[in-house]
């Protein structure tokens, strides 16, 4: 009788076993796939990969994005990405569906289901466009991959060992990001390298625990000419020369691990393409005085060499204004030290009152220099603009520094 209820237990315990590591293999499925969903905007913030599948929150299969949260996905070529804001019937309530390319969502921050399927052009999901080898010149144990993000501390490196890869190949039309660490946030931190098409020998060889793959686009070479249309390129010597990292549109902060090959404080000088513009501050960004630079379209020498720890990247004119020449677009642009220096903000037609968070990132009564381009005027009061005795002063075109320093916490923008 003993003898039977320890095999009865023991079979038991078994398929209890079982059934846990399936439903954790079940779990971490959405961080093995190549569709990529942010919890911000334009591809920044918490990210969980999703392979094809249905996902729902409801059932814990977000990873580490929460419910509601989406608002921007990258899809690789070959798939399709379906956001509806409900779980039920295979997803209903508000819906959208997206193919290749990166998108903001319509409907941000409210999905709780989302699929990814294989597109009706079929197969791109599958290509392997890198193969990364254990010995240098691509010799060795190797792996292939596909698009997609895979850490060793998943075991999704196949048969390449962690901590093993010394030389990688990559295929025209894709790009490759190796990282020593998995990183915090799973998206690769430590010493990174980036490459595209070419055969390279790695220059942080036997190190790599994470590998990420990309078709061209997306986070920034390390390597190339810099003058990629789609792209910002740092380098770290002045006149385009020296170590180079490329950035795609989006924010990017060396204490985070996303400068790629450009380390701390070495930024020299910039390449803009046409249709971008670019800041670079001290201070990861974070602080109130720092000291930041803008450009649009061309190639520059930067103004504080050597200094930048934080850089972002957006398109066309809209955001803050354009350290190129006078080109600030159409908004006003208001400082937080005299003579148009330190943190600024800029702002478009309308009203803005501190009170209602519309300053952006400029602190309540900081204000204290303003820029205002040809055909507009600005105006900047005391008390968010409610009281009749408050003091206000307005400005026409041209750059200003503000009578009453530190007071302001109403803006307001119209044309002339």
């Amino acid at each position: 009788m003993n003898d039977l209820f320890k095999t009865i237990s023991t079979f038991l315990i078994s398929i209890f076993v079982s059934v846990v590591l399936c439903g954790l293999v079940f779990a971490q499925n959405w961080g093995d796939g190549p569709v990529i969903v942010y919890d911000q905007r334009d591809g920044r913030g918490t990210a969980s990969s999703f392979g094809v599948g249905q996902f729902r929150n409801d059932r814990g299969e977000f990873g580490s994005l929460h419910n509601d949260s989406a608002r921007s996905v990258s899809v690789p070529v070959g798939y399709r990405v379906r956001f509806c804001s409900d779980e039920d019937r295979g997803g209903s309530g508000n819906c959208e569906e997206f193919a290749e390319g990166d998108h903001n969502l319509r409907y941000g921050g409210s999905a709780s289901y989302i699929r990814v399927s294989i597109s009706s052009q079929g197969g791109g999901g599958n290509q392997r466009g890198v193969s990364v080898y254990e010995d240098r010149n691509q010799r060795g144990r190797s792996q292939q991959f596909g698009i997609g993000r895979f850490l060793n501390a998943r075991g999704e490196l196949g048969n390449l060992r962690n901590d093993r890869a010394s030389s990688v190949t990559v295929s025209r039309g894709f790009r490759v990001r190796i990282c020593e660490t998995e990183g915090s946030n799973g998206l690769g931190g430590g010493r990174c390298e980036d490459h595209r098409e070419g055969r390279y020998n790695l220059r942080y060889s036997d190190s790599a625990s994470f590998i990420e793959v990309q078709r061209t686009g997306g986070w920034g070479s390390g390597v190339g000419g810099g003058g990629d249309p789609r792209e910002v390129t740092v380098y770290a010597d002045v006149n385009q020369l020296g170590t180079r990292q490329s950035f795609s549109v989006g924010m990017y902060r060396w204490i985070d691990n996303q400068f790629g090959v450009l380390p701390n404080d070495a930024a020299s000088s910039v390449f803009v393409p046409r249709g971008f513009r670019v800041r670079l501050c001290e201070h990861e960004g974070q602080t109130r005085f720092e000291r930041c630079e803008e450009y649009g379209p061309g190639r520059y020498n930067l103004r504080y060499n050597d200094i930048a720890s934080s850089i972002e990247v957006r398109r066309g004119s809209g955001g803050w204004g354009s350290g190129s020449g006078n080109d600030y677009g159409n908004s006003v642009i208001v400082y937080a030290e005299a003579d148009q220096q330190g943190l600024r903000q800029e702002f478009g037609t309308g009203t803005y009152r501190w009170l209602d968070r519309q300053f952006g990132v400029l602190p309540n009564d900081s204000a204290s220099s303003v820029y205002v381009p040809r055909g507009m005027r600005v105006r900047l009061c005391e008390n968010e603009g409610r009281q009749s005795r408050e003091r206000c002063e307005e400005f026409g075109p041209g750059t200003h520094n503000l009578r009453y320093s530190d007071m302001a916490s109403y803006v307001r923008v119209w044309r002339n």
